[in-house]
């Protein structure tokens, strides 16, 4: 609910130098969890979210795919499964 992606996934503000650890560092739980109590529905919801993004990030993709693609390209491919997925869900939920 904030303009800024890096604030509301708790990013560490210095994630490494390759995509991989970029990707592992982009959702930081930890400081989510130091930070907020889980102690309601919206709450739990919005740590359902960051860790759905945190696995995403760091277990949907082939590791020698993560270690030999641009971040460009990352994102390109990214985006794609996002739109594939969700319209896997569309078609097959109802």
């Amino acid at each position: 609910m904030v303009q800024n992606k890096d604030e509301s996934h708790y990013n560490l503000k210095n994630r490494g130098s390759s995509l991989e650890s970029y990707l592992k560092n982009k959702v930081n739980l930890r400081k989510f969890l130091e930070e907020n109590k889980v102690d309601s529905d919206y709450q739990q919801g919005v740590f359902l979210h960051l860790f759905t993004d945190y696995e995403f990030f760091t277990s949907f993709f082939d590791k020698d795919y993560i270690r030999n693609v641009s971040y460009d390209d990352f994102c390109k491919d990214l985006y794609y499964s996002y739109d594939q997925t969700n319209e896997y869900l569309k078609k097959n939920m109802n």
